[in-house]
């Protein structure tokens, strides 16, 4: 029997695969020892150059007390992902990106690192992990030594952070730390030797460390995360069907199908009247067939770019440059159905 969600789990994560996604990795973050073993497996000796004033190495204690994340100037507001207090003397920032380019990176984590000491005024240790999560291995043009240590460095200018990047993770060793919350970015490795008994020794480990209403919720995450490489038609499939049935109706899902109902009538709405604009300063309108792909491919970038288009084009193709509509068509992306069998 097939999900009886109005929109499957599964077009959902097909079509929106970053948001759940990111939802769910930073509330994985987030969770009790997960940065603090993140910050062990990866920093070790490189500790003492990134933090050469330290007397002796950093460790990220178990328990972090998570902050609001914005940080606003009188120019701008810098909203970063997650920023957690390390008792009274250190402040941890983590940045999750899946899309990855060096400079873009190094001057995001520059900035973010200025705007969070001048909030502290100054007076807090910044500790800095960029967790990237893209499909190709991360390159730096800079870097300390093999280690994760980023060191970007210029004059006056010094930022050095951990870069960790998820798909060099060894599973085995994440499982092997006995905590369901770190062994779950296992599933972000490019190479697990045996997926399936990887799998099922996470769910086992998650059967053995939570009550039915955390799991389902901890299963959910474990989906949501897999979906990015590809594995979570494994972790479905390996769930039994009262799992199953109590993972759809899961508030994390129904909140994120929610979310993007709200998101895509907006968006709708926002495309009508574009069109209404068009149709009535051109006298022409769209066939069916292009206003159904325009619904399905305009993001809000797309929309804004036609808006403006609108307003100085000359006839009427001169509309959709630079927008989505004169791009060459995408394949959708590989998805799988959620049933309950």
């Amino acid at each position: 029997m097939a999900s009886n969600l109005p929109q499957s789990i599964a077009d959902i994560l097909a079509q929106y695969k970053s948001r759940p996604f990111d939802s769910a990795l930073k509330e994985t973050l987030k969770e009790p020892g997960v940065a603090s073993l993140l910050w062990k497996d990866y920093c070790q000796s490189e500790l003492v150059k990134a933090f050469p004033k330290s007397d002796r190495p950093i460790s990220i204690p178990k328990d972090i007390t998570w902050l609001d994340q914005e940080f606003r100037t009188k120019q701008a507001t810098w909203r970063a992902d997650l920023i957690g207090r390390i008792g009274r003397t250190a402040v941890l920032h983590i940045e999750q990106q899946t899309d990855h380019e060096p400079v873009a990176a190094a001057r995001r984590l520059m900035h973010y690192a200025a705007n969070i000491a001048t909030y502290f005024n100054f007076k807090r240790q910044i500790i800095q992990i960029y967790y990237y999560t893209g499909d190709a291995p991360m390159k730096w043009e800079k870097r300390v030594s093999e280690s994760a240590l980023v060191d970007n460095s210029n004059g006056a200018i010094t930022n050095r952070f951990l870069a960790i990047d998820s798909g060099s993770h060894d599973p085995a060793r994440m499982l092997a730390s006995n905590d369901f919350n770190y062994a779950v970015l296992g599933l972000l490795a490019r190479n697990i030797p045996d997926e399936r008994s990887f799998v099922k020794r996470l769910i086992a480990l998650a059967r053995s460390q939570f009550d039915s209403t955390d799991r389902m919720h901890k299963l959910v995450h474990c989906v949501t995360i897999a979906f990015l490489r590809g594995r979570a038609e494994i972790v479905w499939n390996e769930v039994t069907l009262v799992e199953k049935n109590n993972m759809l109706q899961d508030p994390f899902w129904s909140r994120i199908v929610e979310d993007v109902r709200t998101e895509t009538r907006k968006r709708h709405v926002a495309i009508f009247r574009l069109m209404e604009d068009f149709k009535s300063k051109f006298d022409s309108k769209m066939s069916d067939d292009d206003l159904d792909r325009i619904l399905d491919i305009f993001s809000w970038d797309d929309i804004e770019t036609m808006r403006q288009n609108l307003e100085v084009a000359e006839f009427a193709g001169q509309v959709f440059a630079n927008t989505a509509f004169l791009r060459p068509e995408k394949k959708k992306s590989r998805s799988f159905t959620l049933s309950q069998n």
